[in-house]
C-alpha cells in the first residue's frame, strides 16, 4: 500500500533512540532498586494481620514488632521510588516525552503519511492536539492513515 509505514520503520532521530535505551534502563535500574514493593506491602500487611489474630505471647508480639519494622522500611523506600501524582518534575518530565510523540506524528504528516485537518484552504493542517495529558490525532478516514497513526504509536509505545 503506497504511503504505508512498514513497522520496521528505522527511527528518523537519535532522540528516539536515545529515549527508548533511557526508558529500558530507568525500568531495569527501578527493578533492581526497588523489586517490587507493592507486592512485598501487601505480603507484610497478612502476616502482620495473621499475628494479631493469634495469642498475644510476647513471641507473637516480637515477630509482629519485626514485621511492622520491615513493612515502615519499606513504605520509606517506596517514597523514594520514584515520581509521585502532584511531584513537580512529573510534568516537566510527561512534557518532555510527550514533545516526542509530537515530533513523530509532524514527521509522519511532512512524510505525507496521514493528514490532518484544516479550517480553511489556507490555513496549516493540524494533525494532533495535546492538552494536559489528553491528544487528539487527526487524520484521513482511510484504513492506510489509521495503520500508519497505529505504527507512529507503537514505535513511539515500544
Amino acid at each position: 500500500m503506497p504511503g504505508l509505514l512498514l513497522p520496521t520503520h528505522p527511527p528518523s532521530s537519535k532522540l528516539v533512540t536515545s529515549v527508548k535505551h533511557s526508558k529500558s534502563a530507568l525500568r531495569s535500574w527501578n527493578k533492581t532498586v526497588f523489586g517490587n514493593i507493592q507486592s512485598s506491602i501487601n505480603s507484610l500487611h497478612s502476616l502482620i494481620d495473621s499475628c494479631q489474630s493469634f495469642t498475644q505471647d510476647s513471641q507473637t508480639l516480637k515477630k509482629e514488632k519485626e514485621l511492622q519494622n520491615e513493612l515502615d522500611e519499606l513504605l520509606k523506600r517506596e517514597q523514594l521510588m520514584g515520581l509521585r501524582h502532584g511531584c513537580p518534575i512529573s510534568a516537566a518530565l510527561f512534557a518532555i516525552y510527550f514533545d516526542l510523540l509530537s515530533r513523530m506524528i509532524t514527521r509522519v504528516e511532512k512524510e505525507n503519511n496521514i493528514h490532518g485537518i484544516k479550517v480553511c484552504r489556507t490555513s496549516p493542517s493540524i494533525s494532533h492536539l495535546m492538552y494536559a495529558d489528553d491528544l487528539t490525532i487527526f487524520c484521513g478516514a482511510e484504513l492506510v492513515e489509521a495503520a500508519n497513526v497505529q505504527s507512529v504509536t507503537n514505535e513511539f509505545y515500544n
